[in-house]
């Protein structure tokens, strides 16, 4: 129960935090590129979307645009049903949503790292709450860069990997 209202307190935190500041950062500027990818798929013109992944901008980073396929295809659907454009803040608050959901999930992941480990749920607790209220975990909340979805891609393999482990050394 205090992971839960913890995690909700979190999330209530992080949900004032994404009201505004989109595309403000330069690493945001280059989430266009996934635009272009999508709209290079859909045309079927597969070479010219591959390019995109590798956009001189970019400076060699493609997951760049294949992390940020999610929340991208997402304002893609919510602009054929609504017509509001993709750069408009109503559409990137879709990518913001998306931010605050993969720090949750990466909250519930270093709750569960940390139990395992210091074998105290409030030990793992206290873990969160650090983690919830440091300042550069809340930064890129509102602004579109996917640097929490990397980290809980991360987080999710660490965490199996070291379950795994732990069932085969056992």
């Amino acid at each position: 129960m205090p992971l839960i209202i913890t995690l909700v307190a979190i999330a209530v935190l992080r949900l004032a935090l994404i009201t505004k500041g989109h595309f403000w950062l330069q690493d945001e500027l280059r989430y266009r590129y996934t635009w272009i990818f999508i709209r290079e798929l859909a045309s079927l013109h597969f070479i010219e979307a591959l390019r995109q992944l590798f956009q001189f901008n970019l400076y060699a980073r493609p997951g760049l645009v294949i992390f940020n396929l999610p929340p991208a295809i997402l304002q893609v659907v919510f602009l054929i049903l609504t017509g509001v454009k993709t750069e408009t803040p109503l559409s990137l608050t879709i990518p913001s949503l998306i931010q605050v959901i993969a720090s949750l999930m990466i909250s519930w992941l270093i709750y569960r790292l940390a139990l395992r480990y210091l074998k105290s749920r409030l030990l793992a607790l206290m873990s969160v709450i650090i983690h919830g209220l440091l300042i550069n975990t809340n930064l890129y909340l509102r602004h579109i860069v996917p640097y929490d979805t990397a980290l809980l891609v991360y987080l999710w393999f660490l965490d199996m990997v070291l379950r795994n482990y732990r069932k085969a050394s056992a």
